[in-house]
């Protein structure tokens, strides 16, 4: 299966694809913990697929909410895009704890839209 991270940053695909496994495994929670961090995220962090998919869903429930007040005045489109990248730092912690580094990169990417950030990270895990 092709990566989405192909499509948004073929140099961080590129990073990631020819590190050893192990470092993509570091790299990619070093990612998925910086997403959390700066989303803000203030709940606990799961050390578990099981809970990272309770977070998710409930964060998931969180966004599609706040996008429906937004579509009536009641929520800030800010707001809804905070729901948003907290789920999709959660999502990229779950893609980690599943060791799908370049998945994980992906999400972690779309919760932070800072692909510089995320490319320095990787080059400091292969140094």
């Amino acid at each position: 299966m092709k990566s989405r991270l192909l499509t948004i940053s073929p140099e961080l695909f590129d990073e990631i694809s020819k590190i050893s496994p192990i470092l993509q495994l570091k790299a990619s929670k070093a990612l998925a913990n910086w997403a959390l961090t700066q989303v803000s995220y203030m709940g606990t962090v799961p050390c578990t697929a099981k809970m990272a998919e309770e977070i998710l869903a409930n964060l998931d429930k969180e966004y599609f909410k706040l996008q429906g007040l937004n579509e009536v005045g009641k929520a800030t489109d800010q707001e809804v895009l905070q729901a948003f990248s907290k789920a999709r730092a959660i999502h990229s912690l779950l893609f980690s704890i599943h060791e799908e580094p370049l998945e994980a990169a992906y999400e972690a990417i779309m919760a932070t839209e800072n692909i510089s950030e995320a490319c320095v990270i990787v080059k400091n895990i292969k140094a």
